[in-house]
C-alpha cells in the first residue's frame, strides 16, 4: 500500500457514508430499520487539483495504477487530507480512474473520486468464515491477511466477521482455530426466529425466520433495553401479557423439533416459554427454579437449577419419541414424549393467562428438526438469519 502523492487539492468535498441496514415492514404499516453492520461504508471524497505539472499528474496516474485501479486501499498524507476526514480503521479506494485535463503549456487539472471502506475485521450480514489460526480476544493491531482468516466466504451466513487486509479490529470473543461462523444449513426448518431487537418499549415483534410470521403484542409484553444477550434488547414479560402467534400449521409440531431460548427470570415460579390451549394444554416451560418441563397431554421434566436475574441458554429437542432437555449446552436428561405439540394460535410467554413469564427472552428459535441429542457448545453469537 502506497500513500497518495503529497499534493494540495484545490477543493475536497466530502460525503458521509452510511451503515448497512434493512427495513422490516409489518402488516400494520409500521416500519422498523435494523442496522446490519458495525462499520460505516461508502464515505465519498472528491478531489480537484488545479494547475499541477505533468510530473505531478503522472504521479497520480501511477498511484492509481499501483493500487490496481481501485482494488487496493491506500491512505492520504495530511498534505492532501486532514486525518479527521478518514474514519477510524478505514482506507480509501479509487471509485474510478482520475480525469485529466491538459489546460495549456504543461499545466494540468485532475479530478478524482474515492470511497472509504473498513480495513480490519468487521461484522456484516451475509458472509461465512473459518478461523485459521486462532484469534485471541482483544484489540489486534497487526494487519490481517486473507490467510489469517482462511475465509470460506459463501455469502449466505447471518452475522460473521469479514477479513480485509490492513487496519485494526477488536476480536470478541476468542475465536478458536477451525471455528466457523456461517449460515444455518437447516434454516429452512426454522418456523420461528425472534431476536426481539428494537427500541425500548416497542411492541413491534418480528419473526426473522423464513416464514416471517405475523406476531401480536398482548398485555404488557414489550421490547426492553434493560436486559439482553445480543443486540441490546430483549422481550420483557413482567408477569402480564405475551407475544401472540398466528394460526399456522407450521407451528403444529408432530415430529422432531427444537426450541432454543435465552431466558432470564425475575422469580422462582412456573414461567411459560411457549404455550397454547389447542385441544390440550401445550406447554414448554421452566416449571420452577429447579426444573424444566413440557406438557402435551402427558408431561416430562428434567432437573435444572436456575437463579433469578441470570441469563440461561435453554433447549428442548425431540428426536422421534425422545425429548432431550438442555441447560447452557449440557444435556440434563431425556424422556419419552409422543404426540403433537400444537402452538398454532398460541403464545410466547404465557398459556392463555396462566403461568405467565416473569422475565426476559432473547434469541428464541423454533425448528422442525432435532438439533442435538448430546451436550453441545452454546452459540456465542445470534442464530444465523439465513
Amino acid at each position: 500500500m502506497a500513500d497518495f502523492p503529497a499534493l494540495v487539492p484545490a477543493i475536497r468535498p466530502l460525503t458521509p457514508g452510511q451503515w448497512g441496514g434493512a427495513t422490516l415492514p409489518s402488516m400494520s404499516g409500521r416500519v422498523s430499520t435494523v442496522r446490519r453492520s458495525s462499520a460505516e461504508i461508502g464515505r465519498r471524497l472528491s478531489l480537484s487539483f488545479e494547475a499541477i505539472t505533468e510530473a505531478q499528474f503522472l504521479q497520480i496516474v501511477a498511484h492509481y495504477q499501483g493500487q490496481r485501479s481501485g482494488l487496493d486501499g491506500f491512505a492520504f498524507t495530511t498534505t492532501t487530507l486532514p486525518t479527521s476526514y478518514t474514519p477510524s480503521g478505514h482506507q480509501w479506494l479509487y471509485a474510478g480512474p482520475p480525469r485529466v485535463v491538459d489546460r495549456h503549456a504543461d499545466v494540468f487539472a485532475v479530478e478524482l473520486e474515492c470511497r472509504s471502506e473498513p480495513r480490519g475485521v468487521f461484522r456484516v450480514l451475509g458472509k461465512a468464515f473459518t478461523v485459521q489460526p486462532a484469534l485471541a480476544a482483544g484489540v489486534i493491531t497487526t494487519p490481517i491477511s486473507g490467510a489469517a482468516l482462511a475465509p470460506t466466504l459463501s455469502f449466505t451466513a447471518a452475522s460473521p466477521l469479514v477479513a480485509i487486509p490492513g487496519g485494526t479490529f477488536t476480536c470478541t470473543p476468542t475465536l478458536a482455530a477451525g471455528s466457523t461462523e456461517g449460515s444455518d444449513p437447516n434454516f429452512s426448518s426454522v418456523v420461528l426466529l425472534c431476536g426481539f431487537n428494537g427500541a425500548n418499549g416497542s411492541t413491534a415483534f418480528v419473526d426473522e425466520g423464513p416464514l416471517g410470521l405475523t406476531l401480536t403484542a398482548k398485555g404488557g409484553a414489550q421490547i426492553s433495553t434493560a436486559q439482553s444477550v445480543f443486540g441490546g434488547s430483549s422481550l420483557s414479560v413482567a408477569g402480564s401479557g405475551s407475544v401472540g402467534l398466528p394460526t399456522n400449521s407450521a407451528l403444529v409440531l408432530s415430529g422432531d423439533f427444537t426450541l432454543d431460548a435465552r431466558c432470564r427470570f425475575n422469580a422462582s415460579k412456573k414461567d411459560m416459554i411457549l404455550g397454547s390451549r389447542t385441544g390440550v394444554n401445550n406447554q414448554i416451560a421452566r416449571e420452577s427454579g429447579t426444573t424444566l418441563g413440557v406438557f402435551n397431554g402427558s408431561s416430562a421434566t428434567a432437573s435444572f437449577t436456575t437463579a433469578t436475574n441470570t441469563w440461561y441458554a435453554l433447549r428442548w429437542a425431540r428426536s422421534g419419541s425422545t425429548l432431550y432437555f438442555f441447560g447452557d449446552g449440557t444435556l440434563l436428561g431425556s424422556s419419552t414424549v409422543t404426540g403433537t405439540f400444537d402452538f398454532s394460535g398460541g403464545d410466547i410467554g404465557q398459556l392463555f393467562g396462566n403461568n405467565v413469564l416473569d422475565g426476559f427472552i432473547d434469541e428464541l428459535r423454533l425448528s422442525t428438526i432435532c438439533r442435538s441429542t448430546a451436550s453441545y457448545t452454546v452459540d456465542a453469537s445470534p442464530f444465523p438469519r439465513s
